[in-house]
């Protein structure tokens, strides 16, 4: 069976391609072409064995360059390996701007703490504070199942990713995994009193706060910034553990609506839009007419944020 393959583009942009690399990667394209054109066992093998070897010279010829800018083979090219290394740092690197100057009240903030300062406050404004009522987990007029367990939080702690950022606690997944048979105890045992107490621990609200470019003029807050909060690893898995545990509950008694299809299991926007192309043909067999009405909420996931970085 033949496998699509993507033909490259030799470009200037990579001065480690030289003579030799180029030929064998149109040796390689005119593979590609030729399997696609019959598709015979004998081209699909001569096409993965070229491709193999395009790829290492691709690799080696890449590091071999990189190497040569570091250090220079003779002393003549000092000036000129010093360019192209500068050159090659400038196109690797990235650079981030932070946030524009923000306008307030006709006045530009430049400095960090007055923009941090102004958009806290616009975070607070747009955040609906709503009055919770908690349950007592004990009560004998309600039946509530063992949400947290230690072999429960055993398996989330070993299945985190080493690779996410730590929270304003400063505690990594990578700690958490490689320690997880050692310290899964305690977290299950504050999970359990938060969720029988009704109260979150202090630190599990405190977040860092990014504001992200969205769309609009940049020195305006109320078009301008997504809100994005970064968590301590403890408070996600908790909130994991209530997540799964609404989510099972609200799944066997058939509780969510039928035709809800984001934020659930095996629903999604593809399943929503074959049940639409399929409500449609039927309307346009049956002779009726279909109206479809399109909402979008602004700014709703915007939050008040705690620590903003």
């Amino acid at each position: 069976m033949f496998i699509p393959f993507k033909t490259t583009k030799l470009r200037d942009s990579q001065p480690w391609t030289d003579r030799k690399l180029k030929h064998k990667i149109r040796l390689r394209d005119r593979a590609f072409k030729q399997c696609k054109k019959r598709g015979s066992e004998d081209d699909e093998k001569k096409l993965q064995q070229l491709n193999r070897g395009v790829q290492r010279e691709q690799r080696k010829a890449y590091w071999q360059y990189v190497e040569n800018l570091f250090t220079p083979l003779d002393d003549h090219s000092q000036f000129g390996g010093k360019k192209k290394f500068y050159k090659f740092i400038k196109h690797k690197k990235s650079d981030y701007n932070g946030v524009a100057a923000l306008k307030v009240d006709g006045r530009l903030v430049n400095d960090s703490k007055g923009k941090a300062d102004v958009l806290n406050q616009h975070f607070e404004s747009v955040f609906s504070r709503t009055s919770v009522t908690f349950v007592n987990m004990t009560s004998p007029f309600t039946s509530v199942p063992t949400m947290v367990t230690v072999p429960g939080v055993l398996k989330l702690l070993n299945g985190l990713n080493p690779n996410k950022a730590c929270g304003p606690d400063n505690i990594g997944p990578m700690l958490l995994g490689e320690l997880s048979e050692q310290i899964a105890s305690p977290p299950t045992t504050i999970f359990q009193l938060s969720l029988h107490d009704g109260i979150v621990p202090g630190d599990c609200p405190k977040a860092n706060i990014t504001p992200v470019f969205k769309k609009g003029q940049r020195y305006q807050c109320s078009n301008y910034y997504r809100p994005i909060s970064l968590t301590c690893v403890v408070s996600k898995l908790m909130e994991h553990v209530v997540c799964c545990s609404i989510m099972n509950h609200a799944n066997m008694h058939n509780i969510l609506y039928p035709l809800q299809h984001g934020l659930r299991v095996r629903r999604s926007c593809e399943t929503q839009l074959i049940d639409l192309v399929n409500d449609i043909a039927n309307n346009m067999q049956s002779g009726l007419e279909t109206d479809i009405c399109v909402l979008d909420f602004a700014k709703a996931f915007l939050t008040n944020s705690a620590t903003y970085i």
